[in-house]
């Protein structure tokens, strides 16, 4: 189930930019919020496991039905590594979705595989950017990701 709570620790209402998370491990999924707060980012941050779970969110099915408080992301932050598929799996997907093609995707992942980050790339992915431990360093990297936000996240 998705991550109820927006990075400022308001579960009451949705705040834009919405951020779609796809990350199944939750210390990864620690230190990205982390990085989010020490940014100051006020948006919302929606967080699912999986590439099954990312389908339901977007296409607004199961316990994602309610569209005020599951809104369409802004902005999808995937690992590559997920349960039972890839990051790359949910590129092909998206891709083919008429609906969600606008959305920008960027990877943030452990793999560091050459192979792996050019089939993201022609797939689609707007960026990659490794995962680290260094909260300095994965401040940076989440600054970067923040810059991939639509102008104006309202419209799209």
């Amino acid at each position: 189930m998705s991550n109820s709570v927006n990075n400022s620790g308001q579960n009451d209402r949705v705040c834009r930019p919405i951020i779609l998370l796809l990350e199944n491990d939750i210390n990864d999924v620690f230190f990205f919020r982390r990085a989010l707060g020490r940014l100051g980012y006020r948006g919302t941050v929606r967080t699912v496991t999986g590439v099954n779970e990312a389908r339901s969110y977007l296409e607004g099915t199961g316990s994602y039905q309610n569209r005020e408080y599951c809104p369409r992301p802004d902005l999808i932050v995937c690992d590559m590594k997920l349960m039972a598929s890839t990051g790359n799996e949910f590129l092909q997907w998206i891709r083919h979705q008429e609906a969600f093609r606008g959305i920008p995707v960027v990877m943030l992942s452990g793999s560091s595989l050459p192979a792996e980050r050019d089939v993201a790339g022609q797939l689609g992915a707007r960026a990659f950017f490794l995962k680290t431990a260094d909260m300095n360093e994965m401040t940076r990297h989440v600054e970067e990701i923040l810059k991939r936000l639509p102008e104006n996240p309202e419209l799209s």
